[in-house]
């Protein structure tokens, strides 16, 4: 899990955790709630954007040493940001992905934290 997770973040009542079919290889999303009607999902194995991207506003960043790519969208007060990794903007699809109510650089903060622990468990050094 993420470190920097909302506060009061649950499992959501519906479909907490579910396999996507439609992915090139098996794939994983866990569905998370917080706040008024607020949402994280935590994607693993093969991540992508929803049907609704990645729009012309994405762009490439990067999570430790990995391309990744960024969309984030303000509504009002609210944020609805999507991050996949490794990716780039050209084929965005990646084996890990966080969406949600939160703002793009929280986001990021989160997969940076994912990338380290997924480096330790690897035993990859001065991670």
């Amino acid at each position: 899990m993420p470190a920097g997770l909302p506060r009061g973040i649950a499992l959501s009542p519906k479909n907490a955790v579910y396999r996507i079919v439609a992915q090139v290889a098996p794939s994983w999303m866990l569905q998370l709630v917080f706040g008024n009607d607020k949402h994280l999902f935590i994607q693993y194995g093969s991540a992508t954007f929803d049907a609704c991207g990645p729009g012309p506003d994405a762009r490439t960043v990067h999570v430790g040493n990995a391309p990744a790519v960024l969309e984030g969208k303000r509504y009002g007060s609210s944020w609805w940001t999507q991050l996949i990794w490794p990716a780039r903007l050209a084929h965005p699809l990646g084996r890990y992905g966080l969406g949600g109510s939160l703002s793009p650089g929280r986001m990021l903060r989160m997969a940076a934290s994912m990338q380290t622990s997924i480096a330790r468990q690897a035993g990859i050094p001065n991670c």
